[in-house]
C-alpha cells in the first residue's frame, strides 16, 4: 500500500509539530488478515533527525494510519466514510473533552481514564472519499493484540472492565456537572441504526451469523432462544442500543468493545498489565449495560463468567471510585442494582451478535473471508469466515455456553 498525497501531508503537519528538521518515511503493513474489517492499517515510521530544546539528535516517531479501505464496493457496502467521521468525532471531540474534564477536576494520571492511543492528526475530504486517523503506533511500545482465538483470562478481563468503568464513569459526572456539555457531546445519531434503515445489508449479515449459529444447535431450548433472536433481530437490535432502553443511566460508550478492539501490554510481565480501547467508529450514547455485554459474549469463555458478578463488581467499583474523584455520587447516579438491572434489560444484544462474532473468534485468520472480494453486486455479507471441523466443534461450544448463561443471567 503506498502513501497518497493526502496522508502526506498530515504527516508533514506531524512531523513539523514533533520538531523534525529532516525525515524519511518508512511504512509497511499495520495489521494482518483478519484483524479488522471496516478499515486498512498503515504502520509509518518518521525517521530522521528532530530539534528536542537546543538539541538536534537522530530520532524516531513511530505512527499508524488507519485508512479507507481502497475497494469502493466495500467502502459502500459498510458506509464506510460515516464510520470514519464517527471514530473522527470521538477522537476529536468527545475523549479531548473527557481529558479536559480529568485535568479539570485535578484527578491524577494513574486514576484517570487514558486507556486510548494518542491520536497525532485526522483529517477528511468527503468529496474526495478520503480519511485518516494517525494515531502512535501501540506495538512500538509493546501493545500487542491478544490471540482471538485463546478466550481472555479473568485477569485480563478485569483490565477491561476496570477501564470500562473509568470510561463510563466521565459520561455520568459530566451529566452531573455539565449537562449541557453531555447532551452537546452525545447528540449524534446512530450508526448501526442508520446502516439498518438504509438497507437491508446489516439485517441480513446478523441473520446470516445467526443461521450459522442455529445450524450448529441440536438442542430445542437453545435453538428456541436463537430463533427468538432472528424473528425479530432489526427491531430488537435497534430497541436495544436505543437510549431509551437505557433509561435513565445512558452513557457514551465505545460500541465495538471485542478481542479484535483491545491491545494489551505486559510492561515486561508475563501477563498483561495495560489496556488500550481502539476503533471508535460506532461509538453511541446507550445503555452501559451493551459493552459489557458484548465483550463477555465474545470475547471470554464459560469459565471467566462463571464469575459474571464478581466482573461486574470490578466494573461497578472502577465507576464508583472516578465518580468520586470527579466529585459525583454514584449513589445518585448508577447503583450496583442499576447496574445488574441494566444488564437484564440490554444483556440480549451480546447474545445477538455472539454468532457473527465468535465465527471470527475461532478461526484461523486464513479461513476469514476477504472484504476486498466484496463487488458492486454484492448485497450483503453473510458470513466471515468459513469453519473447519474443529473450528466448528469450538464455535458450538462456545455458541451454547453463551446462551447457557445468558438464561443464567436473567438476559434471555
Amino acid at each position: 500500500m503506498s502513501i497518497s498525497n493526502f496522508v502526506s501531508v498530515e504527516l508533514e503537519k506531524i512531523a513539523k509539530n514533533e520538531g523534525f528538521i529532516e525525515y524519511k518515511i518508512e511504512h509497511e503493513p499495520g495489521s494482518n488478515h483478519g484483524d479488522g474489517f471496516i478499515a486498512k492499517m498503515l504502520a509509518v515510521t518518521l525517521v530522521g533527525k528532530r530539534k528536542i530544546g537546543t538539541e538536534i539528535v537522530d530520532s524516531k516517531l513511530y505512527l499508524m494510519c488507519k485508512l479507507l479501505p481502497e475497494n469502493q464496493d466495500r467502502r459502500d457496502l459498510f458506509d464506510s466514510s460515516s464510520i470514519f467521521e464517527r471514530e473522527i468525532y470521538v477522537y476529536n471531540k468527545i475523549l479531548r473533552v473527557f481529558e479536559e474534564f480529568q485535568s479539570e477536576k485535578n484527578i491524577p494520571m494513574g486514576d484517570r481514564f487514558t486507556e486510548y492511543p494518542k491520536c497525532f492528526a485526522t483529517a477528511s475530504d468527503m468529496d474526495k472519499g478520503e480519511h485518516v486517523i494517525i494515531m502512535e503506533n501501540l506495538k512500538s511500545i509493546d501493545y500487542h493484540l491478544w490471540d482471538k482465538r485463546i478466550p481472555v483470562d479473568y485477569a485480563t478481563v478485569c483490565l477491561y472492565m476496570e477501564a470500562l468503568g473509568k470510561f463510563h464513569a466521565i459520561s455520568f459526572a459530566l451529566r452531573d456537572q455539565k449537562p449541557g456539555v453531555f447532551d452537546e457531546l452525545s447528540d449524534m445519531e446512530d450508526i448501526m441504526v442508520k446502516l439498518f434503515n438504509r438497507d437491508d445489508m446489516l439485517e441480513s449479515m446478523f441473520q446470516g451469523g445467526l443461521d450459522k449459529g442455529l445450524s450448529h444447535l441440536d438442542q430445542p431450548d437453545e435453538r428456541k432462544i436463537l430463533e427468538d433472536c432472528k424473528a425479530n433481530c432489526k427491531d430488537e437490535m435497534i430497541r436495544l442500543i436505543d437510549r431509551e432502553s437505557a433509561d435513565r443511566f445512558y452513557v457514551i460508550g465505545h460500541g465495538d468493545s471485542w478481542n479484535n478492539n483491545l491491545f494489551y501490554s505486559n510492561d515486561g510481565q508475563s501477563t498483561p498489565q495495560r489496556i488500550a480501547l481502539l476503533d471508535w467508529q460506532v461509538s453511541r450514547c446507550a445503555s452501559p449495560g451493551l459493552d459489557i455485554s458484548y465483550y463477555l459474549m465474545s470475547s471470554t469463555n464459560k469459565q471467566v463468567r462463571e464469575r459474571y458478578y464478581d466482573l461486574l463488581q470490578v466494573y461497578h467499583n472502577s465507576l464508583s471510585n472516578l465518580m468520586l474523584k470527579l466529585g459525583s455520587d454514584p449513589d445518585k447516579w448508577f447503583t450496583f442494582d442499576d447496574l445488574i438491572g441494566q444488564m437484564k434489560t440490554v444483556g440480549k444484544f451480546g447474545v445477538i451478535m455472539a454468532p457473527t462474532l465468535l465465527e471470527v473468534l475461532v478461526s484461523d485468520p486464513k479461513n476469514i473471508v476477504d472484504l476486498d472480494d466484496i463487488t458492486k453486486d454484492s448485497k450483503t455479507v453473510t458470513e466471515f469466515a468459513t469453519l473447519d471441523a474443529s473450528e466448528s466443534k469450538l464455535y458450538k461450544e462456545r455458541l451454547r455456553d453463551v446462551i447457557k448463561d445468558a438464561v443464567r443471567f436473567g438476559w434471555v
